[in-house]
């Protein structure tokens, strides 16, 4: 894995550890399918970031993350990662 892509996967688990909705919120490439706005996803954080996908980022060992063309995954899926104009940003999640 890419170190600068390593760094970033860190830091965001460190966020998602912490509950810290505004930083999650500025990586993430909205729209997405299941939350249009940043206030919409604001709105329904604890919905969208249930125990089920907080544990997948947890959890998640940073030298073994997926990787295909679109990205890659926290988990078995539970939130996704791309690279859009040179930032790493949440690109789906799925609670």
């Amino acid at each position: 894995m890419i170190p600068a892509f390593r760094r970033w996967c860190g830091r965001f688990q460190k966020w998602v550890a912490a509950g810290n909705r505004n930083a999650i919120a500025a990586a993430i490439d909205f729209p997405l399918r299941v939350v249009k706005t940043k206030a919409k996803f604001l709105a329904r954080y604890d919905q969208l970031f249930n125990d089920q996908v907080r544990r997948a980022v947890r959890d998640q060992n940073l030298n073994q993350i997926w990787r295909n063309y679109q990205g890659a995954m926290f988990g078995r899926g539970a939130l996704w990662f791309g690279q859009r104009n040179d930032r790493f940003m949440v690109i789906a999640i799925n609670p």
